[in-house]
């Protein structure tokens, strides 16, 4: 989220990207598995890809909700 504060999407969206291998480590029924799809979907809306952005933040409360 920092380099998303400081103008820098292209940068925060690479590193959300690469988060999303790290997530597979996290147990199954932990709602942080998600975090990457939140913070693609921040610089989505950012950068006014809203249907790109709606999609993540869906993904992220489908996951929440369950787990």
């Amino acid at each position: 989220m920092v380099y998303q504060s400081a103008g820098r999407d292209d940068h925060a969206l690479k590193i959300f990207l690469n988060a999303r291998s790290f997530m597979s480590g996290i147990a199954v029924d932990s709602p942080d598995r998600v975090l990457p799809y939140a913070g693609i979907g921040s610089v989505c809306y950012h950068v006014m890809e809203y249907e790109w952005a709606i999609r993540c933040f869906l993904k992220v409360r489908s996951v929440r909700e369950k787990t």
